[in-house]
C-alpha cells in the first residue's frame, strides 16, 4: 500500500472521487468541505488530504482544514486505514463513518474519547408535516447580528463551546451574501421575529448538506424547525439537487424523529473522537 499526500483539493479530489462518490451520502462531509475548498479557494487558510492506494486504487481517505480535526472517509479496508493512522501525524481529533473511525481510533498512539455520536441522513423527496404558524425564508442581510448570536447559542448548545466567535461571523455573514442553492442560510419568521435557523453548505455532486439548526429554548415545541427544514428542503431539491444530507445527535430522539417525518432516513452512524497525548 502507498499512502498520498495532497496539499491541493483538486488533485486529492481526482484521486480520491473513485472512492468517495460511489458512496456519496456516506462521504457527503468529506466531499462537501472539499467542495467547497475548491469552489471558494479562500475560504479554509490550510488545507491536507491523504488517499492510500492498493495496487493504484484508493482503498481509503482523509482531509483536514487544520484546525479542524480529521474528515475520514468510508472504508472497507480495515488495514489501510491503520495505515494511514500510522501516517497522518499530530491530530487534535477524527470525524469518521462507523466502523471506519474506530479502526483508525484504535490505530493511534494518543487517548481518546468518543466526543460525540450522530446519525448521517438523507433525503430524496419531502414528507412536508404539518406547518407550523410562520413564515421560512432567506435570511437576509440586516438580521446577520441576531443571526450570529443563534449560530453562537447553538454551538454552546451543541458542542458546549465556543472555538472561534470570529469564525461563527464570518460563516453567518458568507452564507447570506452567497445565499444559492449551495451555500445559504433560511429562518422561520413569526410575527416578525426570527424563531428559528437552518443553513445549507457543502455541495456534493448530487447533494448538499443542511445544518445548523436551531430554535432557542423558548421557541421549542412549536414545530418550526420542521417546517423550517422541510420548506428548505423542498427548495434545495426544487433548485437541482437530488438529495439533502444532515447529521444529528443519535442522543436525541426527538430530533431524530422530527428529521424522520419530514423524509429524511438514516444511512449510516458518524463518530467525532478527542485526542489527548499520552503522558
Amino acid at each position: 500500500m502507498e499512502v498520498q499526500t495532497f496539499d491541493d483539493a483538486g488533485a486529492f479530489r481526482q484521486a480520491a472521487d473513485p472512492l468517495l462518490v460511489p458512496e456519496e451520502a456516506v462521504n457527503n462531509l468529506i466531499l462537501g468541505v472539499t467542495g467547497t475548498a475548491l469552489e471558494h479557494p479562500g475560504t479554509f487558510e490550510h488545507f491536507a488530504a491523504w488517499v492510500v492506494l492498493d495496487s493504484g486504487a484508493p482503498v481509503v481517505a482523509a482531509a483536514r482544514t487544520p484546525p479542524n480535526n480529521l474528515i475520514l472517509a468510508a472504508s472497507r479496508r480495515p488495514d489501510a486505514v491503520r495505515a494511514l493512522a500510522a501516517d497522518v501525524g499530530d491530530l487534535p481529533g477524527i470525524v469518521g463513518v462507523v466502523p471506519s473511525v474506530e479502526h483508525f481510533v484504535d490505530a493511534r498512539p494518543e487517548d481518546s474519547r468518543r466526543s460525540m455520536s450522530q446519525g448521517i441522513f438523507q433525503l430524496e423527496a419531502v414528507t412536508t408535516p404539518t406547518r407550523a404558524e410562520g413564515l421560512s425564508r432567506q435570511a437576509e442581510p440586516d438580521e446577520i447580528e441576531e443571526l450570529v448570536q443563534m449560530r453562537l447559542a447553538f454551538e454552546k448548545e451543541a458542542i458546549g463551546r465556543v472555538d472561534d466567535p470570529a469564525m461563527a461571523r464570518r460563516g453567518t455573514e458568507w452564507r447570506i451574501k452567497e445565499q444559492s442553492p449551495r451555500f445559504g442560510l433560511w429562518v422561520h419568521e413569526v410575527a416578525g421575529r426570527v424563531v428559528s435557523i437552518s443553513g445549507h453548505s457543502g455541495p456534493t455532486p448530487n447533494g448538499i448538506r443542511i445544518g445548523p439548526v436551531y430554535t432557542p429554548p423558548e421557541h421549542r415545541g412549536h414545530g418550526y424547525a420542521s417546517t423550517l427544514v422541510a420548506a428548505e428542503s423542498q427548495w434545495l431539491l426544487d433548485h437541482g439537487h437530488s438529495y439533502c444530507f444532515l447529521y444529528t445527535d443519535l442522543g436525541n430522539a426527538t430530533s431524530n424523529s422530527i428529521y424522520q417525518r419530514i423524509g429524511y432516513r438514516q444511512i449510516a452512524e458518524s463518530a467525532e473522537y478527542t485526542f489527548n497525548p499520552r503522558p
